[in-house]
């Protein structure tokens, strides 16, 4: 149980954590009334991407930094467990996650289009498929740049209620029907939740995540805490050190 559920986390560790957002989205035109006085437009999808681009890196919302190394814990309450974990990310399509537990490591990640799973004291699975797909969009370090290569659309939704909603969500959907959901606070522009669907190593999911607890580091905004919920259970991410600096090559070595 326990390892399953490790896991099922290290499946979707990497998601949106560090990403930052530039897409197209269709445009709206101003919404009027019958004596043509314009009204307030609703955001579209480019808008409110733009905004989060802003909130996070500032100024014209361009990403300067190509790497990304971010060091923390990983806590399963449920089970009193708590692992150091690291995760590395470099342009254009490379990343791992590597946790220790019970004296055991536990790796997943992307190189140069290979993507693997690794159970803690096992041998490396390479992925094929769905989960396959899920991880490289994972690995894409940039993959709000050009979002339309995973998804067949995106639209802003409001609730079901017609209740005014404190977020801006964005609905993607995949060729294959999987849809995700990408919650923006309309205060600070910041991405707050999302729900990610697909295959992972584990099986197919939907992982429920929550970023709090923002931070500056460098002068990039970044979630020190992210809180997973899947069937499993629920554990939180906590990270405490993140570095823009190189990463050399053999960190994304896909383990034996």
């Amino acid at each position: 149980m326990k390892h399953t559920l490790l896991l099922s986390v290290a499946s979707v560790a990497v998601i949106v954590l560090g990403g930052c957002a530039t897409t197209g989205g269709s445009k709206s035109p101003s919404a009027t009334v019958s004596d043509n006085t314009k009204v307030a437009k609703a955001p579209t999808v480019k808008d409110v991407i733009a905004r989060y681009r802003k909130a996070i890196y500032g100024g014209d919302g361009t990403r300067k930094q190509q790497s990304m190394t971010m060091k923390g814990t990983l806590s399963i309450e449920q089970f009193s467990i708590e692992a150091p974990v690291v995760t590395y990310s470099t342009a254009p399509d490379s990343n791992i996650s590597n946790i220790e537990i019970m004296g055991s490591k536990l790796s997943n990640g992307c190189n140069k289009g290979v993507c693997w799973t690794q159970q803690p004291g096992g041998r490396t699975t390479l992925l094929s498929g769905d989960a396959a797909a899920l991880q490289l969009q994972q690995a894409d370090y940039n993959q709000w740049d050009h979002l339309d290569r995973y998804y067949t659309s995106l639209e802003i939704v409001t609730p079901a209620d017609g209740k005014e909603s404190p977020n801006d969500t964005i609905k993607a959907v995949k060729k294959n029907g999987d849809t995700d959901y990408y919650h923006f606070s309309k205060e600070s522009g910041l991405l707050i939740a999302a729900v990610i669907e697909g295959e992972t190593a584990q099986g197919r999911m939907q992982i429920a995540m929550q970023f709090k607890n923002y931070k500056n580091f460098d002068g990039v905004m970044i979630s020190t805490e992210v809180t997973q919920s899947l069937p499993q259970g629920s554990m939180k991410l906590t990270f405490s050190e993140v570095s823009f600096a190189p990463i050399a090559a053999d960190k994304f070595v896909k383990p034996d």
